[in-house]
């Protein structure tokens, strides 16, 4: 994860009824807003119990990147310089997922969010399936703040901690639009290597077949 947005996620909402899997395909750029929207509405909850939250941090990170991410996801959806995969249930946005490539050819991700109405309903499962699908049969790298759901929800999948990156390392300190918002937000390094992901993935592809059995 880079230190612009780092991975964020919240607990179930229950907010929405989704009666089969979701439909995950490449973003394009009709689909900026929703991805925003979502991005918006994850930190917001994923970021209300911080340290600097109750003096308005959260808010002004907010108002931060509600400036800035239209421009980056337009510039990225635009020149495809980044794949990005959405989940839509019933036709809507309910999250997206953003895998890349890092120049030693391991994989990362960027972005993982799901708008907290869709929050406990595998929206996230099948988008990190996803992710890892695309990537491929390599070790994946992602960054997120400590403590978080996020954090949980990343090691459930598989993820651990990259014990080597060292305690004063800019990936464990809060990234700088964080810390100018006046939240102190950590960040743990994590990796999933590529023995994990094919297990991870086995137990994902048994998964949906038993579903898919189920319902037929």
């Amino acid at each position: 994860m880079n230190s612009e947005s780092p991975m964020t996620a919240t607990s179930p909402a229950g907010g929405a009824v989704i009666k089969r899997a979701p439909e995950i395909a490449r973003a394009t750029a009709a689909d900026e807003d929703d991805i925003v929207r979502a991005l918006l509405a994850a930190s917001r909850i994923a970021y209300a119990d911080l340290p600097g939250a109750e003096t308005g941090g959260v808010e002004r990170l907010i108002a931060d990147m509600a400036s800035r991410k239209p421009h980056d996801y337009r510039k990225l959806l635009s020149d495809g310089s980044s794949a990005i995969f959405i989940a839509r249930v019933d036709g809507d946005v309910a999250g997206y997922i953003q895998p890349i490539y890092r120049p030693d050819r391991t994989g990362q991700l960027v972005a993982w969010h799901v708008l907290p109405e869709y929050q406990g309903h595998k929206v996230g499962s099948h988008l990190m399936r996803q992710g890892l699908e695309f990537l491929g049969d390599i070790d994946i790298y992602s960054i997120t703040t400590v403590g978080t759901v996020a954090e949980a929800m990343h090691r459930h999948f598989g993820f651990e901690e990259v014990l080597s990156v060292p305690p004063d390392h800019d990936w464990r300190k809060t990234p700088p639009p964080m810390a100018l918002a006046g939240l102190t937000a950590p960040q743990v390094p994590l990796i999933l290597e590529r023995a994990q992901r094919r297990l991870i993935l086995e137990q994902m592809r048994a998964a949906a077949d038993g579903s898919a059995a189920a319902g037929s």
